[in-house]
């Protein structure tokens, strides 16, 4: 099961690290079925780690550490981890969300760093990019909405207010349509440009209202 495990530390510093590792278990028959089962096993690990990552240079050259655990029943777990520092590595697999078995693995990953750093358990944390449920997104979708419109309809009044034609000298809206045009959008720019920057306002202030409503309640 190869992952890419982001952690954090926590205080007094902060640094990014992400743990590649591969854990399998083979039962005593599967062992017993290849010449030198843990050695075969071991290698399959270490391969796990770097298909983990295979575009990293610290999953496919440093040694990883592994961890054996043999069960009642003969059959033997390993667990292939390598640290590694890449901030390329550590955005990507944020990404990624566990299911109940792999969210085991991230926490015994987690103690498993907070040993390699030297840092007391309790201090090394998995992260990941938070995903909001559909029913949420749709939720904040909605102000969010109301704050953009109203963004755009008072920078609209205010590019409508400073908007001035001045009618060239000579000319008559009567026997120029460009003069007719331009001062009747004039007229009507000036009429509209304060109620336009009101609304757009009130439409903002509605927008960031209701989002930190929708916040609180959750």
């Amino acid at each position: 099961m190869p992952l890419n495990i982001p952690v954090i530390t926590r205080s007094p510093t902060s640094r990014r690290y992400t743990v590649h590792t591969d854990r399998q278990r083979w039962s005593a028959e599967q062992l017993a079925a290849v010449g030198h089962g843990r050695t075969v096993m071991e290698w399959a690990v270490r391969r796990g780690v770097r298909e983990a990552a295979l575009s990293c240079l610290n999953a496919n050259f440093t040694p990883a550490d592994i961890i054996v655990d043999e069960h009642p029943d003969g059959s033997v777990a390993m667990t292939g981890r390598v640290l590694c520092d890449g901030s390329d590595c550590h955005t990507a697999a944020q990404r990624r969300h566990y299911d109940a078995v792999e969210a085991f693995e991230a926490k015994t990953a987690t103690e498993w760093a907070a040993k390699e750093l030297n840092l007391a358990p309790g201090k090394v944390r998995v992260v990941q990019e938070r995903v909001l449920p559909g029913r949420d997104r749709h939720r904040l979708r909605v102000p969010l909405g109301f704050v953009l419109a109203g963004a755009f309809c008072a920078t609209a009044g205010g590019l409508m207010g400073r908007y001035d034609y001045a009618k060239p000298e000579g000319t008559s809206p009567g026997s120029d349509i460009e003069v007719w045009v331009g001062q009747n959008a004039n007229s009507l720019f000036t009429q509209l440009a304060n109620p336009s920057i009101v609304a757009g306002l009130l439409l903002v202030l509605y927008g960031i209202v209701r989002l930190l409503i929708t916040k609180t309640t959750k």
